[in-house]
């Protein structure tokens, strides 16, 4: 297993504790994410617990190398504007204390993943604020080749 994920996670001296193997960090949330070669995941992070706030995004893992970040929050119409909140914390995060992190995203890191039904039309007011903020619609899961 490469530690390029593990090496980034370490660096960084606020959430170097909290590394996990695999998914572990993620605890029942694994179940949103479907990996293609398990043995390609270098780790997770829980970062909403290791760090303690209002509006941090949840998880950090790595595979194949490079950096996810995902929010498992409910996806209404109602919620969008605490997940941009969270979305701009990590931004903000990412640019600053997570860097080594953020060095290794791949192009498209950043995931909402809805903890149930997603109710937020593709084409409402509320899917512009998202994809204005640089985040996609929620998902049920996210699929990882």
């Amino acid at each position: 297993m490469s530690k390029v994920y593990k090496n980034a996670v370490e660096n960084i001296p606020s959430v170097a504790k909290c590394y996990k193997v695999g998914l572990r960090a993620l605890g029942a949330n694994s179940r949103y994410v479907t990996i293609a070669n398990t043995s390609d995941l270098n780790g997770s992070v829980f970062l909403d617990t290791c760090l303690k706030g209002e509006n941090i995004w949840d998880y950090s893992f790595g595979y194949n190398d490079e950096s996810y970040y995902m929010e498992v929050h409910p996806a209404y119409t109602n919620e969008v504007d605490t997940v941009i909140a969270k979305f701009k914390w990590l931004k903000n995060w990412l640019s600053k204390d997570g860097a080594s992190l953020n060095a290794i995203n791949v192009p498209t890191p950043f995931h909402w993943i809805a903890s149930g039904k997603v109710s937020i039309s593709p084409r409402s007011a509320y899917a512009n604020r998202l994809a204005r903020a640089g985040l996609a619609m929620p998902k049920s899961r996210l699929v990882l080749k």
